[in-house]
Parts: structure tokens; sequence; C-alpha cells
């Protein structure tokens, strides 16, 4: 057990992994990827926690343990908020091999990691195996911060949001540029949690006046087919973003799904003012938002926008030779 190794990661990847665990997009199951564990007392985790967590009130039960209680099933009597942690333990596809992310109201101590792993986790069933253990860092006090409630169990979404998408947009440049569907545009409490400033809409339906008169009115107007010429729209959508930046505003880009459309812009946008390679800015984007994937059409006039602001290269670093359900959709019909 003293070999496990506890890293930190960003509220940046954590906000994205949960989206991503609470998602249920075109051709993706929700991914229970790790086991995410509030070790806040159970009180404040009833008030409010992150989605998809579960709690271990790690003060509490340190001290049953430290009392003489020394079996699982034991600690699953005094503390009936264990069952639903051990639930969420076994639906994980490989629950014996799998990462904890731990948080609390703040950075988590030395003291309370080593009283998880030390204390905690030897008591688990044998079945349950930790192939890595990471913390949040800043706690669900620096979520709050970076983005209200907005991914916590006490924010209330509108009874009217679809779950074909993510919740909220992806985070893809920390504090500033963010990835997702056209429905996120029309639910104004989402983006004021994230600090959203700016839209940049790439559909052909242009926004309701509301929404213009408080995000801006820049469009792209195109459907989401191969045969279209999205690379005309690069330079503009690259300025107007830039332009964004400058001003400190946070930048929302969407399509219809935030696949493809919305993502090329995304793209385009890494390649020509982050000085990453087409491979880089896609492995970025995907990391963030799972499953973006521009149509044939888009990904080819990509590889030619990197080719034109990279003369030296002899072939586009990235090239999707795969054909997903996505595409096969896309086939069958146009996203408006």
């Amino acid at each position: 057990m003293s070999s496990l190794h506890n890293e930190t990661i960003t509220c940046t990847f954590l906000y994205n992994e949960v989206l991503d665990m609470t998602s249920l997009a075109p051709c993706q199951s929700p991914k229970l990827t790790f086991a995410l564990v509030d070790l806040r007392s159970s009180d404040l985790y009833e008030k409010s926690h992150l989605l998809a967590a579960t709690n271990v009130d790690i003060e509490a039960i340190t001290r049953q343990i430290d009392e003489g209680t020394t079996e699982w099933e034991d600690l699953l009597e005094k503390n009936p908020g264990l069952e639903g942690f051990q639930q969420s333990l076994f639906r994980k596809a490989n629950y014996s091999n799998q990462m904890f992310v731990i948080y609390g109201q703040s950075s988590l101590s030395q003291q309370v990691v080593d009283q998880f792993i030390q204390k905690v986790i030897p008591l688990f069933p044998r079945n349950i195996v930790i192939k890595s253990l990471k913390s949040l860092e800043g706690g669900l006090d620096e979520m709050n911060r970076k983005y209200s409630n907005s991914i916590c169990s006490d924010f209330e979404y509108p009874e009217t949001m679809e779950r074909d998408s993510t919740l909220l947009p992806n985070e893809i440049i920390p504090d500033f540029l963010f990835l997702g569907a056209y429905l996120h545009a029309y639910v104004p409490k989402l983006l004021e949690s994230l600090g959203i400033k700016k839209i940049v809409n790439v559909t052909p339906e242009p926004h309701e006046n509301q929404v213009l008169e408080k995000y801006g009115d820049f469009q792209i107007q195109i459907v989401d087919h191969q045969t279209m010429d999205i690379k005309q729209h690069f330079s503009q959508a690259i300025e107007y973003i830039k332009e964004c930046k400058k001003n400190g505003e946070k930048v929302f880009v969407h399509c219809q799904k935030g696949i493809s459309r919305s993502a090329s812009i995304v793209l385009a946008y890494l390649i020509a003012e982050e000085g990453l390679t087409l491979q880089e800015a896609y492995n970025i984007t995907k990391q963030a938002r799972k499953f973006v994937k521009p149509n044939k059409g888009f990904s080819n006039q990509l590889g030619q926008f990197e080719m034109e602001l990279n003369p030296n290269l002899k072939k586009p670093t990235y090239r999707d030779e795969t054909s997903s359900c996505l595409e096969r959709s896309r086939r069958r019909q146009y996203l408006y």
C-alpha cells in the first residue's frame, strides 16, 4: 500500500472528466473511468457535492477505526453513506484496477491523504484494487470559484435540458475557450456560471435576440457536411476569438452537438494561435471533449490549413482514417 502514489489533478481536468462521466452523448455511454470520492463530512456532502461523487467521511471513519472498528462490514453499518460509495465501485467496468480521485473542501493535507491510504483502503473488499490515487488541487472551493456550483448536486438544471450532450460546454483552454452544443446557448444560468462573455455560433440558425444582445452575433452559417468549405471561415473566426482573448472575455464555440463544425473552428484556432500541430490540437480537444470528430471533409481542410501555416510539412500531422457511428449517422442527415 505504501507504493500507492498520490498526485494532484487540476480543476479543468476534473471538470471535463465529470462532464464526460455524466454525459449521454451520441454514440457514447457514461464513462465510469474512475471513482470520485468526497472526503468531507456526510453533512457537507448532503448539502452539495460534485456530480458523480460518493462520500467517505474521512474524519468519522478514521475515528471509528482508531476506536477498534476493523471490518468493512462494520463500517458500512455505522456509515450509511458508504453503501453508495461501495455500489459506485462495483459499477465500474474494471473495479479491480481503477483510479481514485479524492477531494475535500480545499486542497487535502498530506495527513488526510495518508489516513485514506493507510487506514481506509486496507479495509476495502479484497476485489477492490486501486491502480492510482489523485487529489484535487484546491478542492471543492476552487471548483466553485471557477465554475460556480454548475457541476454540483445542488445546481438546478432546467427540466428541458436535453441529455444528448454534456451538461455544460467543455473547457478546452483553461479560463478562456469552451466547446459545446447549441442547447447550452439557451441556458443563461449555465453560461453565467462559467463566466462566458461571447459566443461563436457555427450553425445556419441565428440565435434569438436575448442571446445576441448578451453574447454577440458572431456566426458561421454552415451545415455539417463534408462537401462544405469550412476553411474559408477559419481566419475570421480566429481573429474574433483572438480579440476576445485580448479583451479578457471567455468564449463559447458551438454547433448543434459540439462534435464536428465547432470542433473544427477550435482546432483551427489551436493550430494558428497556440502553435500546436493538428495532431496535438486534436489530442487536447478530444481529451477535454471525448466525442469530438470533424467530418471527413473538415478533417482534410484542417490538414490543408496546417500545411499552409507550416510550409515545411509534407503531409498533415493528423489524418482520420476511421468511420465512426457519428460519421455514418451524418451521412443519413444534416445536423442543422
